[in-house]
């Protein structure tokens, strides 16, 4: 009975076991494992996010106040431990020309506008508050100048206003914006140096010119022999070992000023990042300094960037042209500097982006990430801390080039935007002058209501009349010009060039209407257009427009004209009538006139 109570016992065991064993059961147990699972994954992923949340130092660059700034809400996500600006927080200038390249400055109070409007946007204001550290430098556009420097007159007002828009404070007296940050991190503490690469700066023109001054230079060294933290970051506005063939600002342009940079840095027993902006993309690029690396990592492109042309005449006609350029040399140009990821790829990123570096102190290693308008990174690379500085002469991690790899890359490259560029801007161009340009203005003024008004109907005058008909400009001019009743008659035409940043109006046609008020006639001449513009109607619409300056300034004179005798056609189909009975005279060098009249 015993044994049979027994058996009876563990059948009900058996039993229950393959009730659970059954697909139903099996499928429930798996559903909760699953959702289990994801409770834990979950809660680990926010204990993770706030820690890592205190090791990344989050920075960016080149960023315009009336352009779209979709960024921010991505930073916001990364939760930096501190933010940092590499130059160019706003443009307080103006590009004017693309060929040469020509900026003018807007002054202090244009700077504090474009600060104040930067400060206003929601998402950034947010971070503001947001982030324990705001660290900041400027660079050319925020300094108030392109490629400006030590001579911009206003650079000490320009200096105020900036520590003023980023809260900063530095020593009393100090010239330049260069500061020093401990930021702690997770684990220990990291350095952050900001450099001013304006203050002092030299002219180009000057190779062994200089960017730092010798008190920043003095500082910067003290600093790094000093150095108490786990690790520094150097932030430079200007990129410190790319030399991308010569082109653009980098520490390059003053080869002695980057010599004592590096050797300066090799001072430093800590490990060392250089950030850096300026360029309108995001790259890595690495060297071996004797038995170190030294990394210059470049974010720069908030809201625009080479791959994102949102700009103003050239830039907006032709981005994609811009973006191929770019893409194309980054292709093919032996860039010696430049990092590669683990699948050979090289590490640069030509769209709006901002960059991390995520310290992880106990653990020996920086991340170094690149991200867009994403969660996720675009690059990323891990190194290990206790590697990173300078240690001595620095080279391109696979050694340098020889001079004829760089020559047939260029080449390469030469032949392709020929093919690629050339022949389809040169396309743009055509259609652009024909259809983009926003059309014909005429302006009607005497002298005293426009003093500029003469000047551009004379410019008209002397290509028709002095260079194409060969009338001598003594000739040409007369008292008339100058007398306070001539009416003066210009055609605007807002032609397209793709060298000029904006549409610009240039006088293509003129004519003015001579006053004399003893006989009540205003008489019509000197009527020009250029030869490139003819056969447009140009010519017709500024005789109408003397006739109807004519009966507004003085209703019911005669107005009269002496046309070329070629052109009598041409103002009979204006209404104009040749006096009858008047034989044609000469007026001018052998140029034969019929006199012509229309009542007004």
């Amino acid at each position: 009975e015993v044994h049979s109570a027994i058996d009876c016992i563990q059948g009900a065991r058996r039993t229950a076991a393959m009730r659970w064993m059954r697909p139903a059961a099996m499928r429930w147990l798996i559903a909760l494992f699953v959702a289990h699972a994801r409770t834990n994954a979950r809660g680990s992923a926010k204990t993770n996010a706030r820690s890592n949340a205190t090791s990344r130092l989050v920075f960016g660059s080149c960023s315009k106040v009336h352009l779209p700034q979709p960024l921010w809400p991505w930073i916001r996500k990364r939760h930096p431990r501190a933010w940092i600006w590499a130059g160019d927080a706003i443009y307080g200038d103006r590009m004017v020309r693309a060929v040469p390249l020509t900026f003018e400055a807007l002054g202090p109070e244009h700077l504090r506008a474009a600060y104040a409007t930067q400060n206003a946007i929601p998402e950034y204001a947010e971070l503001r508050k947001e982030v324990p550290y705001w660290i900041a430098t400027w660079d050319d556009h925020d300094f108030g100048l392109n490629d400006g420097g030590g001579d911009l007159p206003w650079r000490d007002a320009s200096q105020a206003v900036f520590l003023e828009a980023m809260d900063l404070t530095v020593e009393s007296g100090q010239h330049g914006v260069y500061t020093r940050t401990t930021v702690p991190v997770e684990g220990g503490s990291v350095l952050v140096i900001a450099l001013d690469l304006r203050y002092h700066k030299s002219p180009y023109s000057d190779v062994d010119g200089d960017f730092l001054g010798e008190a920043q230079w003095a500082w910067l060294a003290e600093t790094l022999q000093s150095v108490k933290e786990d690790a520094v970051v150097v932030v430079s506005s200007l990129q410190v070992l790319d030399e991308r063939y010569g082109m653009g600002e980098r520490w390059g342009r003053f080869p002695a000023a980057r010599r004592r940079l590096l050797k300066v840095l090799e001072s430093c027993r800590k490990p060392l990042v250089v950030v850096s902006g300026d360029v309108h993309m995001a790259e890595l690029n690495v060297a071996r300094c004797g038995g170190r690396t030294l990394i210059d990592f470049t974010s720069s492109g908030m809201t625009h960037a080479w791959s994102h042309q949102m700009r103003a005449g050239f830039s907006r006609a032709f981005a994609h042209v811009l973006t191929a350029a770019m893409a194309s040399f980054q292709f093919i140009a032996p860039l010696e500097w430049q990092a590669s990821d683990a699948g050979g790829r090289r590490m640069h990123y030509l769209d709006l982006n901002f960059g991390e570096l995520d310290f992880d102190v106990a653990k020996g290693l920086v991340t170094a990430r690149v991200f867009g308008a994403a969660e996720e990174p675009v690059l990323e690379r891990t190194f290990s801390l206790r590697d990173l500085g300078v240690g001595g002469a620095c080279r391109p991690v696979h050694g340098f080039l020889p001079p004829w790899r760089h020559a047939v890359a260029l080449a390469v490259w030469a032949l392709c935007l020929g093919l690629v560029v050339a022949a389809p801007l040169a396309l743009a161009i055509v259609v652009a002058r024909r259809c983009l340009s926003a059309g014909l203005t005429i302006n009607t003024a005497t002298v005293d209501e426009d003093a500029e008004i003469l000047t551009s109907a004379r410019r008209v005058r002397r290509e028709v009349f002095c260079v194409e008909q060969r009338v001598p400009v003594e000739m040409e001019r007369d008292a008339h010009d100058a007398s306070p009743s001539t009416i003066h008659v210009v055609a605007l035409y807002e032609d397209f060039s793709p060298w000029d940043v904006t549409f610009v109006p240039r006088p293509v046609g003129a004519a003015r209407v001579v006053i004399s008020t003893e006989k009540r006639r205003g008489k019509i001449g000197r009527v020009c257009v250029l030869r490139d513009h003819r056969h447009r109607g140009i010519g017709r619409r500024v005789v109408r427009a003397c006739v109807d300056a004519l009966r507004q300034k003085h209703p019911g004179y005669l107005a009269t004209l002496g046309s070329q005798v070629h052109a009598v056609g041409f103002y009979e189909s204006l209404g104009f009538r040749c006096i009858e009975g008047e034989e044609p005279f000469m007026d001018g060098p052998g140029c034969l006139h019929r006199t012509m009249v229309m009542e007004t």
